[in-house]
């Protein structure tokens, strides 16, 4: 009499039969990708051609071809131009950039250099009277529904981002200046340019504005006693990845300035009537390698002999000034 299988004997055999229908079984065909990931793949290669082929082109074209109003300008601001040459609407959080631009260039990037592609003559200047402490007053106290036209600048390197206030010191003479700096050759950042008197907000500050009467008084000794804040603009992010808010102030003369050598330079006055004409806004543009581009305003003033070259993020938050206050 043969023995009855155990248990273990029929389990071994059951496996045995299910491991041969397995191995029976023809493999499962290999799955291509999805079809819109092939045309997702496709469209991006093609416009990586194309990126490439118009970058090879408008560095070869004339430095004119960069006006807006041409066709080349139009591609360049649209593919290249972070900080664009026409207003857009503001963006209340801040953006954090794809990709940073080269940052090998700045230490001895020369503004001046870079073709003047278009003076903004065209449109009309703040008028004198809306330049008054009066209607300063009135238009922080019932402010305008208006866009801001820059932004934030394409950053270089990998700077993490930082916040920071500047003092727009609107000095009540005559005829209003702005009082502006220019930063000593040894720092860190911006060095030797024009800039408002400010920097990184310290965590004891109370605000954006007290962080800005605190750089004030360190950077020129200008006394909060002589200051009356009127109120702020939105931020702007440098190419330093410092996310500024503008703090416009109105300052009281008889002030005493003592300028702290190791941040500022020199300190001095430039009538708030030449800043707010954009017949004095010259805009700037240049590609740069690898389909890095900058696009900037500036707005020299001849100061006697010497000309004070107004640029960049000084030049942006003005110009955001002149919106605010020509809306």
């Amino acid at each position: 009499m043969s023995a009855a299988p155990s248990c273990t004997t029929c389990a071994n055999a059951a496996a045995a039969r299910h491991a041969s229908r397995k191995s029976c079984q023809p493999s499962a065909p290999s799955r291509s990708p999805p079809r819109n990931k092939q045309r997702l793949r496709r469209a991006k290669s093609r416009r990586s051609r194309r990126l490439f082929a118009l970058a090879r082109h408008l560095r070869a074209a004339r430095p004119a071809l960069w006006h807006a109003a041409s066709p080349h300008g139009f591609l360049a601001s649209h593919f290249f131009g972070d900080l664009v040459l026409n207003p857009r609407p503001a963006v209340l959080v801040d953006p954090e950039p794809a990709e940073p631009i080269n940052a090998v260039s700045l230490a001895s990037f020369e503004p001046r250099d870079v073709p003047v592609v278009r003076v903004d003559s065209d449109l009309p200047a703040v008028p004198h009277d809306q330049l008054t402490v009066s209607a300063l007053r009135a238009r922080f106290a019932r402010p305008p529904v208006w866009t801001p036209e820059l932004r934030r600048e394409p950053r270089a390197g990998h700077r993490a981002p930082a916040q920071a206030a500047v003092l727009v010191p609107i000095v009540q003479r005559r005829e209003p200046t702005v009082l502006l700096t220019e930063r000593a050759t040894q720092m860190s950042t911006h060095s030797g340019q024009v800039a408002f008197p400010g920097g990184r907000v310290d965590p004891e500050d109370a605000n954006v504005a007290a962080a800005a009467l605190r750089e004030a008084w360190e950077e020129v000794g200008l006394s909060a006693d002589y200051i009356e804040v009127l109120g702020s603009l939105p931020t702007y992010t440098t190419v330093t990845s410092f996310i500024v808010t503008p703090v416009i102030a109105l300052v009281q003369p008889g002030f005493h300035l003592t300028l702290s050598p190791s941040e500022v330079a020199d300190a001095f006055e430039v009538p708030l009537s030449h800043l707010m004409n954009p017949a004095n806004h010259r805009r700037h543009a240049m590609v740069g390698e690898g389909l890095n581009a900058r696009q900037w305003f500036s707005m020299p003033y001849q100061d006697g002999l010497q000309e004070r070259f107004i640029w960049g993020a000084t030049a942006g938050m003005l110009r955001n000034f002149y919106r605010f206050l020509s809306a």
